[in-house]
């Protein structure tokens, strides 16, 4: 992935680069906070599968939305959206075009999810606190605290 922000970065790259440390460091936060939000839901997730390969996962950041692992991979594309669109002096088409791989991305991400939601209901749809668990925990978006 970190390949894919160095070729992106390269196709938005002009002559005339503006230095915008803080927005590349903006983006770059973005990025590394979905890849540890993805990381942490896949070690979870595996963890938790080795010790109970029948059941599914509704705890650690699996508490805070039904899947993390997706929620991270889509954080890590806006920071790279973020990156093409804001970080360049490059036309508005190659920022535009720089920024499709990563937006379709996203929509994969968010069409996975929902395929997810209906497989994990036909195959835990029985259980009560699976049950209780999908109407309490949003799929993608954590509902915030305030």
């Amino acid at each position: 992935q970190l390949l894919i922000l160095a070729t992106l970065d390269a196709l938005c790259a002009t002559p005339k680069i503006t230095p915008a440390p803080v927005r590349n460091f903006a983006c770059a936060a973005i990025g590394a906070l979905g890849l540890l939000l993805e990381t942490v839901a896949d070690e979870q997730k595996m963890a938790f599968k080795a010790l109970h390969p029948d059941l599914p996962i509704m705890s650690g950041v699996y508490s805070f939305c039904r899947h993390p692992n997706y929620l991270g991979e889509i954080i890590f594309w806006i920071g790279v959206v973020g990156h093409c669109v804001g970080n360049s002096d490059a036309p508005w088409h190659r920022r535009l075009i720089a920024s499709v791989g990563p937006l379709f991305m996203i929509w994969v991400m968010v069409g996975a999810a929902a395929r997810a939601d209906g497989m994990a209901l036909d195959r835990y749809g029985k259980d009560p606190a699976f049950v209780a668990w999908v109407e309490s925990t949003p799929s993608l978006w954590p509902r915030l605290p305030f």
